[in-house]
């Protein structure tokens, strides 16, 4: 299962759940997808061999998912079944933006989420050695 969050005017966001499944021989399978409360069944026909099937849901006013400091991490819960395989996931609402615009030092290194502007803290140290003790 792969998920997609593709945002609307207004606020909106439109979830693309994609589901591939594997059969022996055509077919028709049913397929329940949930998230949060909002239920749909599906009767889809399948192919030999692989068939992917792709499900919308529409949230009109999503709770957003922030970083740790900048908000609440709001997740929902995805659930597709179908006989004899459940898969549930815990996603989050949210966009994400890298900038690297140009600045005086050259470029910067931000990010914006949901539209707004954070700091993020935490270092990457890449010790010189591989063997940090060992005098060089």
């Amino acid at each position: 299962m792969t998920t997609r969050q593709v945002p609307q005017v207004g606020g909106a966001i439109d979830l693309q759940v994609t589901v591939t499944l594997f059969a022996q021989e055509p077919g028709v399978v049913g397929l329940d997808f949930a998230l949060d409360g909002q239920h749909e069944h599906l009767d889809c026909a399948v192919n030999t061999g692989e068939t992917r099937i792709t499900h919308v849901f529409t949230i009109d006013d999503p709770k957003l998912w922030w970083p740790a400091g900048s908000g609440e991490q709001v997740l929902s819960q995805l659930t597709v079944a179908l006989p004899g395989e459940t898969v549930t996931r815990q996603i989050g609402f949210r966009t994400v933006e890298l900038l690297t615009d140009k600045d005086a030092a050259g470029s910067r290194f931000a990010f914006r989420v949901n539209g707004r502007e954070i700091f993020c803290r935490g270092a990457n140290w890449i010790p010189a050695d591989a063997l940090v003790a060992r005098d060089a």
